[in-house]
């Protein structure tokens, strides 16, 4: 097998005020994982990991989750071409910013013969 690499980026801050002091850091796939988990079907890309902690807060104060997961080929996920099924969901939630606190989800077009026609390629 040939060997894959995944891209990973960070990033850590500090933001000093007089009223707070924090620490933020995010890591990011750069890029999309094509067979992940050595499945053939399954791709996950744009996958963002991130946490704000207030240093005189015991616990983070905020944080960031989100990512995208296709179904389908590899072609077929890369060109968006169907059959496939992509997913998309991310996540931010600020304990002490209740303004910056988000969710959003989408999906590409899912219908019960787009499922069965991703699943037969790969069901004997």
């Amino acid at each position: 097998a040939s060997r894959r690499f995944l891209f990973l980026i960070g990033d850590l801050s500090l933001v000093v005020s007089p009223t707070a002091q924090l620490m933020r850091g995010t890591l990011t796939l750069d890029g999309w994982w094509y067979r992940a988990l050595e499945l053939p079907f399954l791709h996950i890309g744009d996958v963002v990991l991130g946490v704000e902690w207030d240093l005189k807060s015991p616990l983070p104060t905020g944080f960031t989750l989100g990512g995208a997961v296709c179904l389908g080929n590899e072609q077929n996920c890369k060109t968006r071409t169907q059959p496939y099924i992509e997913g998309r969901t991310y996540i931010g939630v600020s304990s002490t910013v209740p303004e910056d606190n988000y969710f959003i989800a989408m999906v590409s077009e899912l219908t019960i013969g787009g499922i069965i026609d991703v699943v037969s390629e790969y069901v004997p």
